[in-house]
């Protein structure tokens, strides 16, 4: 029933539907921690946090995946993977993340 109906959707939206995703989904880390995002499901990606690139300063970027470095507690919030399968169908990916204070 599910399969009928995500080919149903796609007749209707066409090359507009796609899934795509970001492990994890949601993340907790420490200050200071590097922290690693990957976009599934894709050819092709670019990185996004509130509406805009994320500078190039602040990330690495290796086969489709966010490794940002040394986060800080303005790091905390969406991150949005904007991708391309091997078909050229596009997709959007959303993952939270929040970063904290290691208390001892």
């Amino acid at each position: 029933m599910i399969l009928y109906f995500h080919q149903y959707l796609f007749c209707l939206l066409g090359s507009t539907l796609a899934t795509g995703r970001i492990s994890p989904p949601l993340q907790i880390a420490y200050r200071s921690q590097d922290v690693l995002m990957n976009c599934l499901s894709a050819t092709q990606v670019q990185w996004y946090k509130k509406g805009s690139i994320i500078p190039f300063m602040r990330k690495n970027i290796k086969l489709n995946s966010l490794v940002l470095r040394t986060v800080s507690t303005k790091d905390s919030g969406s991150y949005i993977c904007y991708g391309h399968h091997w078909n050229q169908t596009k997709f959007t990916a959303t993952s939270r993340l929040f970063v904290g204070c290691k208390f001892k």
